[in-house]
């Protein structure tokens, strides 16, 4: 499994152009599925990976966003943390934070082939993002290796995965840290007419410890925070390139695909996620990291040929998410687009006008709104102070419409695009109390641009299979990340009962 963190399909054909490697090998040889694309509402990284995994949606996998109000300890959590766990770092370095598949409320693909198979397999899953690298890896067991960087340097895995820190992972760790890309400057790969777009767009901003254009440093400068050069790693070309060595390290050290069962490797990048929200999808910068994780997928592809042949592997490339464009780039173009105040101040404002002063918003996170469990007793006691609750967020400009949690948890059949969307995100523990659904163009987010809504710019997401078993071409049929993990269960010989995917058969050979 390889995924690009925040990958709208559209980047296939605006800047698939300046492809040559591992990119351009999957989309020309390759099972294309141009009409892929999560047909849920909460278009997030977490729900995103966990239906790539399991093959299911939020509404039965459970990692509805990246995190969520609980009702029982009054507060959020984020969808990987785990205070049952102990962290295990791999390497030098500290951290406090623990981190599980505890919420994941199905067994994932890693988990299936572990359960199913008669040999046991080794399963490999490495990202940046601790909710990617365990929304792929599941929930752990004998032959997973499943690790993410913690904050700055470290990186780490659980209790839930390993009592002690494996070698191999230490030993790359250790003869590759980050620190080492200190003093690099992120210049562009490609002659610049190769380039869509302004790179000096004065809708981009300025984020530390870089311009909007290029060159950018990894170099902070005397003074700053020490922590805006991870910062500027993350989203910089050599994160990726990290994660991209580290899977071939462990593929080469833990021998996948070198003997007669069934081993699993999955990877996620997120560097156009962390540039894509500070500078856009038509920038410079995001152009520049396609060009470059085409190169180091060349070099995955590569290393798979070499140690484990083309003729036995298969491989699915997909996306967690998409992204809309800059809100002020489509109103420069005439377009409509614009920016709403946080979900949650928007609320407040609203009900303590209504119900007094205090505390009744438990999180406002996106298109989502969860109240405290007073001020949702109190609306199930007034139902007017709910619908006009329902009113003020549905007058404000770029929503389109307001879902309550009734409306979200019925069966009742809808002919509502969006409900459907919004329920397939529905987790009765997890989810909000409201969603209020956004007009195309618009964003909550101070942040230059975000995902996380039911509109096509971030539902649509590439979809490749690639390798053995597969029927190279171009495949217009209804698709979703869900039927990787199917179709994956499908080739190996086992079966995911609680996916709600499809086998995608009509890109298979006939066995």
């Amino acid at each position: 499994m390889l995924v690009n963190d925040q990958f709208p399909s559209e980047y296939i054909g605006l800047y698939g152009g300046n492809w040559t490697g591992g990119l351009r090998r999957l989309v020309d040889e390759g099972a294309l599925f141009t009409e892929a694309a999560y047909p849920y509402g909460r278009t997030a990284t977490c729900a995103g990976h966990g239906t790539i995994g399991t093959g299911a949606f939020p509404q039965r996998h459970g990692l509805v966003g990246n995190q969520w109000f609980d009702r029982d300890l009054d507060k959020a959590v984020t969808c990987e943390e785990d205070a049952s766990v102990t962290p295990v770092v791999l390497g030098d370095g500290e951290t406090t934070n623990r981190h599980s598949a505890k919420y994941m409320m199905v067994p994932s693909l890693a988990d299936e082939l572990r359960r199913q198979l008669p040999q046991q397999p080794s399963i490999v899953s490495v990202a940046e993002k601790p909710r990617s690298a365990i929304g792929l890896g599941g929930h752990g067991g004998p032959g997973t290796v499943v690790l993410w960087k913690t904050a700055g340097r470290v990186w780490s895995t659980s209790s839930a995965y390993t009592g002690t820190p494996w070698p191999d992972a230490v030993e790359y760790v250790q003869r590759r840290p980050i620190t080492n890309d200190r003093g690099k400057v992120w210049t562009k790969l490609l002659p610049e007419s190769a380039y869509l777009y302004a790179d000096d767009d004065p809708a981009e901003p300025t984020p530390a410890p870089w311009g909007r254009t290029f060159p950018h440093p990894l170099d902070p400068r005397e003074g700053e925070d020490e922590g805006l050069f991870y910062t500027a790693w993350g989203r910089s070309p050599w994160s990726d390139a990290f994660i991209v060595d580290l899977a071939i390290h462990l593929m080469e050290t833990r021998k996948l695909g070198q003997h007669d069962g069934t081993d699993m490797l999955a990877l996620s990048l997120g560097a156009l996620d962390q540039a894509g929200h500070q500078y856009g999808p038509r920038s410079h910068e995001v152009q520049d990291l396609l060009a470059r994780a085409d190169v180091a997928i060349g070099r995955l592809l590569d290393a798979l040929d070499r140690q484990v042949g083309r003729d036995h592997y298969v491989l699915a490339w997909s996306a967690d998410h998409g992204v809309a464009r800059i809100p002020e780039q489509v109103l420069a173009e005439g377009g409509q687009a614009g920016r709403l105040p946080p979900i949650g101040q928007m609320a407040t404002g609203l009900l303590q006008w209504t119900l007094g002063a205090g505390r009744h918003v438990g999180l406002g996170d996106g298109p989502e709104l969860a109240l405290t469990p007073q001020a949702l007793a109190t609306l199930r006691e007034r139902p007017d102070v709910k619908a006009r609750l329902m009113l003020a967020l549905g007058a404000s400009p770029g929503v389109a419409k307001v879902f309550d949690r009734d409306m979200l948890s019925s069966t009742t059949p809808t002919d509502d695009p969006d409900l459907k969307a919004w329920r397939l995100s529905y987790f009765p523990d997890r989810s909000g109390d409201f969603i209020v659904v956004l007009k195309p163009g618009w964003t909550y987010d101070a942040i230059r641009t975000n995902h996380g809504t039911q509109n096509a710019y971030d539902q649509r997401v590439p979809l490749v299979l690639y390798g053995a078993g597969v029927r190279p071409g171009t495949y217009t049929t209804a698709a979703s990340p869900a039927d990787i993990a199917p179709t994956l269960a499908a080739l190996a010989g086992i079966t995911l009962p609680q996916a709600q995917g499809r086998v995608l058969t009509e890109a298979l050979q006939p066995r």
